[in-house]
This record gives structure tokens, C-alpha cells and sequence, in this order.
């Protein structure tokens, strides 16, 4: 399944109200945080794999890029602490971004492309320059009109949190393609898509 933004707005949006976070500004930020993690993952998140098999060509695809609540939880709640971000509103607001974020990469596919290994699996890695990430999120907050300070320390928070999460996530892709039947080992990349 593509990244849907709708489906990321929404996820936010249900997580923060869950979480007990009521207010004018929900439908703003869920648009915000959506929007900016829908652009992050398309334009901003390296992929790339350590492939085992046998040679050839090959291309993975994989639905739902899995993570656990208790990393995205303690990834988001320790970044909010750092951005100066304290309190029950931080453990709620780490509550809701953590299972917003969690909800969205399981919605995520994962596209790959394998030009030494035509048939086998590749261990996937993702990576994220979360100072390249960080304009995308707050143009998305700027554009919902979410500004402030507190704005930017939940997006320097969100952004480095996501960064984070991705960089602790590996994933096994199975490559399918022509196979010239030796056993081989490579390099692939991909996207998300």
C-alpha cells in the first residue's frame, strides 16, 4: 500500500485524542504531522540491503515497516525531554507521536531493488538525515499554522525520534526475480513507497 496521506493524518489524529490531547489545535497538528511524515518517508529515508542468495536480478516488496511501541514510546518521550518538553503533556504527547508513528510505518511498503541477488532475502536498513528531515516538518507545521516555540521543540523532538526509530528497525525482504542459480551475496537499495 502507497503512503497514503490521509490514512497518516488520521492515525495521528485518533493517537492524539486517545492519548487524552483535546483541543482546537488536534485537527491542525494531525494535518501537520501527517503531511511532514508522509513527505520524510518518501523524499528523506534511505534504504538499502545486505542481500544473500543466488545471483541475478531481483526486486523485493513488503507491506508494514514493524517497530515496537516501548522503542517509539522511549525514543519520543526522551527527545521531547531534551527539546525542553516536560510533564504529563510530554508522556502524553509521546504516547500519541509514538503511536502515530507506529501506526504509519506499518501502513509504509517497502520497495527494493537487488542487482547481484535474483533470489533470496535481503536484510533491510533504513537511514535519515533528520537535519535534512527537520525543514520538511516545520514547513508542514508553518503551512497548517502551527507556529511557536513549542511548535519547533515538538518538531525537533518528532523529527530526531523518527530518525531514531528507523535507524534501530531491520527487516528481512524476500528478492524474487530470474536467478542464474549460484550463490551470491550483494547490495540492494530501494524506497518507501
Amino acid at each position: 500500500m502507497p503512503i497514503s496521506l490521509p490514512t497518516f493524518v488520521s492515525s495521528f489524529e485518533t493517537s492524539l485524542r486517545s492519548s487524552g490531547l483535546n483541543g482546537s489545535m488536534i485537527s491542525q497538528m494531525s494535518t501537520a504531522l501527517g503531511s511532514g511524515m508522509a513527505s520524510i518517508m518518501a523524499t528523506s529515508v534511505q534504504v538499502s540491503t545486505v542481500d544473500a542468495g543466488t545471483s541475478g536480478v531481483g526486486t523485493g516488496y513488503m507491506v508494514g515497516i514493524i517497530t515496537t511501541k516501548k522503542t517509539d514510546y522511549t525514543q519520543m518521550v526522551s527527545n521531547l525531554h531534551s527539546n525542553g518538553v516536560s510533564g504529563s503533556y510530554a508522556n502524553n504527547l509521546a504516547n500519541a507521536l509514538s503511536d502515530g508513528v507506529l501506526k504509519n510505518l506499518l501502513s509504509c511498503a517497502v520497495s527494493t531493488t537487488h542487482p547481484i541477488v535474483g533470489s533470496g532475502s535481503g536484510t533491510v536498513k533504513f537511514t535519515m538525515n533528520p537535519l535534512q528531515a527537520l525543514p520538511i516538518l516545520q514547513q508542514s507545521m508553518a503551512s497548517s499554522g502551527i507556529n511557536g516555540e513549542s511548535s519547533m521543540k515538538i518538531a525537533n523532538a518528532f523529527v530526531f525520534s523518527l530518525s531514531s526509530i528507523l535507524s534501530l528497525t531491520s527487516m528481512i525482504i524476500p528478492i524474487v526475480g530470474p536467478t542464474g542459480g549460484v550463490s551470491f551475496t550483494g547490495i540492494g537499495s530501494g524506497k518507501i513507497v
